[in-house]
């Protein structure tokens, strides 16, 4: 057993172990845990750490990220062997995984200087980021948080779950040694319970959290109002229909499946196959004969493709591999290892019943459910019938189906034709929609994902040259007479600015790594349901330029508008194209969980900041501005879709991908 190495976050707390999945019985690490003393210091020097940050020059920020993107490089072997040991990955993912570190440091980067250039808004830091990772992703996560921060100007506080310590010791190690001042970024070990006081503490601005929906709805409740950008999770569905290559489906689908032993928020857990599919005994035996022959057991072990658990199962998982409900029966049972409970072999569900536990639960281990569907809209029923919306999945060679369920599947990333984990830096950011995310949306490795951790303002209005948008501009000719010629001016402006950034950059899917053979368009959806909520001190030109930016992006909008600003304009609860309501805040909140997202104007309500929380839907309640590129990020949600376009090494672009 070796202590990992003292610095200046040393902690005075009692002393814990490190332990290996692969190898239970040993305890190959120790460390030292923060007391409540600790905690306290690390937030006063969090915060001396923000004031010298929210001075410091990109550029040198700049040349922190290079430094770090180059440490990780260094130190991949050790970082590997990091993640084998504390969270029992294969070789070949963490080897992935350092290389997604690195890519968030390159991107991030770049990202922030191509926004910091931009004349037409400024970016100021937010202050103290607390960044709360998970453990199936040590490096990678942790790291694309505390970078993205690290570049926007703010001081981090990285609280690492306490399975994965060493691994992001490493990472802090690497970030210091490149240059990152301690009081930049500050390395907190602790239990939940003194975790919860950083969360609760005041100078703490924002919290970045990959966790559970019940740990974001947990940090909500101890601090109401906090900034919270959160990836929570999935149920993931691959469908395979009639028109499927079926043993590239099974291939694809195991490693889906199964990698890190399902302990991927993105893992595939439900196979929605269409009839004929499903019925097929070849494709039975083959999946089941497929599944049965991946080898099981010790991380350490190159040969080994299912790897220990990080802990025991879990009780959902548990009740998943021990109960079948009614109906369901085994193509492949699992097994828990009799030496190590850790280590639990991959297991296929057969007539999963759809709304079931297994159906609607995220287990979090080596478990396949396995669903029948009459058709394709069928299985984007089930497949959109769970919480969660982070990854899907489909199989299918007929361009048609593949346009049908990429404008009706509910989830963040899309997949053709592909495994539906590994999404790539640039190539696929990554987040979800519904439980699968709280906060604005904006996803890792993505060209928004900085910006969120940015406090941005209007700087200088650039001269208008697009016309607005059809239904902004006919909203603008209804209330025209009803403005002064000042804010006519203004709004018409707004309208204009709105216009090109739509047309500049939200109207069209964006495709920046070009690759042959796989198209991967990042594109933005409007929001189906959005509030627009005026409170009672929303100015009349911040709330009709919400309404106009909402219009020229699409969204289906609902106008909620405080009785004391309708009294002042009552013309505002006719306005064309928006669903206009005169309510007190208590009655909007009660209607909160019918949309997708809420956009305050003025004063956020505490009944409607309470609402929000507890539906677990973002309400945007920074002011409204005139940069379009920054204001219609509120009214549209982000979306990544990614398509194999070759069948085995042959292109054929024109014919297998029709995005």
């Amino acid at each position: 057993m070796f202590a990992l190495p003292e610095s200046s976050n040393a902690h005075t707390g009692k002393s814990a172990t490190g332990f290996d999945p692969s190898r239970p019985e040993r305890a190959p690490y120790r460390f030292t845990l923060a007391a409540e003393s600790d905690i306290d210091r690390a937030l006063d020097r969090a915060s001396r750490g923000a004031a010298m940050l929210a001075n410091s020059r990109p550029d040198e920020r700049d040349a922190w990220l290079a430094a770090i993107a180059q440490g990780l490089r260094r130190e991949r072997g050790e970082l590997i062997a990091a993640m084998v040991l504390d969270a029992g990955k294969r070789v070949e993912q963490g080897d992935a995984e350092v290389s997604e570190a690195i890519d968030f440091a390159e991107y991030y980067r770049r990202s922030f200087l191509e926004h910091a250039a931009r004349a037409e808004f400024r970016l100021q830091p937010r202050g103290v980021v607390l960044v709360t990772p998970p453990w199936n992703f040590p490096l990678a996560i942790p790291a694309s948080g505390v970078l993205a921060a690290l570049m926007a100007g703010n001081a981090v506080i990285l609280k690492p779950a306490l399975e994965t310590v060493l691994v992001a010791e490493r990472l802090a190690d690497v970030c210091w040694r490149a240059g990152v001042p301690k009081e930049a970024l500050q390395l907190v070990i602790c239990e939940d319970e003194l975790g919860s006081k950083l969360v609760r503490d005041a100078r703490v601005s924002t919290i970045l959290l990959t966790g559970a929906s019940s740990t974001a709805r947990l940090f909500h409740q101890l601090r109401p109002g906090v900034q919270l950008f959160a990836e929570t999770g999935g149920k993931n569905a691959v469908i395979v229909t009639a028109a499927a290559d079926r043993d590239a489906a099974i291939k694809d689908v195991l490693h889906s499946a199964f990698g890190h032993s399902g302990q991927k928020c993105s893992a595939a857990s439900l196979l929605i196959c269409e009839e004929e599919v499903y019925d097929d005994p070849t494709f039975r035996q083959v999946l089941a004969d497929a599944v049965a022959s991946l080898p099981v057991g010790s991380a350490w072990d190159l040969c080994s493709v299912v790897t220990p658990l990080i802990a025991p199962p879990s009780e959902a998982l548990t009740r998943a591999v021990m109960q079948l409900e009614p109906g369901e029966q085994w193509l492949v049972k699992p097994r828990i290892d009799a030496d190590n409970p850790r280590l639990l072999s991959p297991g296929v569900k057969l007539d999963v019943a759809a709304g079931s536990f297994t159906h609607r639960t995220e287990l979090f281990g080596p478990v396949l459910a396995l669903m029948r569907a009459n058709d394709l809209d069928h299985a984007l029923e089930l497949a959109n019938g769970t919480p969660y919306g982070l990854t899907a999945g489909l199989f299918s060679l007929d361009e048609r189906e593949q346009r049908r369920w990429a404008a009706r599947m509910h989830a963040g990333n899309l997949y053709i034709n592909r495994g539906t984990t590994g999404a790539i830096v640039r190539r696929q950011p990554f987040g979800g929609c519904k439980a699968s995310s709280f906060g604005p949306g904006a996803k890792a490795g993505g060209s928004n994902y900085v910006l969120q951790l940015c406090q941005i303002e209007t700087a200088r209005e650039p001269t208008p040259d697009a016309a607005p948008a059809a239904a902004a501009a006919q909203l603008l000719g209804h209330i025209r007479r009803r403005l002064t010629a000042a804010d006519q001016t203004q709004l018409s402006r707004a309208a204009c600015l709105y216009a090109r950034a739509h047309a500049e950059h939200f109207a069209h899917a964006h495709d920046p790594s070009a690759l042959p053979g796989e198209r991967n368009v990042f594109r933005y959806l409007p929001c189906a349901a959005l509030l627009i909520r005026a409170a009672a001190d929303a100015t009349l030109n911040d709330a009709l330029a919400a309404c106009v930016a909402g219009l020229t992006a699409g969204a289906k909008l609902t106008f909620s508008i405080h009785p004391q600003l309708a009294a002042s304009s009552p013309w505002l609860s006719a306005l064309p194209f928006v669903g206009c309501v005169v309510e007190e805040p208590e009655a909007a909140a009660e209607r909160i969980a019918r949309y997708e997202r809420v956009r305050q104007v003025g004063t956020a309500e505490q009944a409607m900041l309470a609402a929000a929380e507890e539906a677990g839907i973002h309400l945007a309640r920074e002011p409204v501005l005139l940069a379009g590129r920054i204001e219609l990020l509120h009214y549209v949600r982000e979306q990544s879709l990614s398509v194999v376009t070759h069948r085995y090494g042959s292109l054929h672009a024109d014919t297998l991908c029709p995005f």
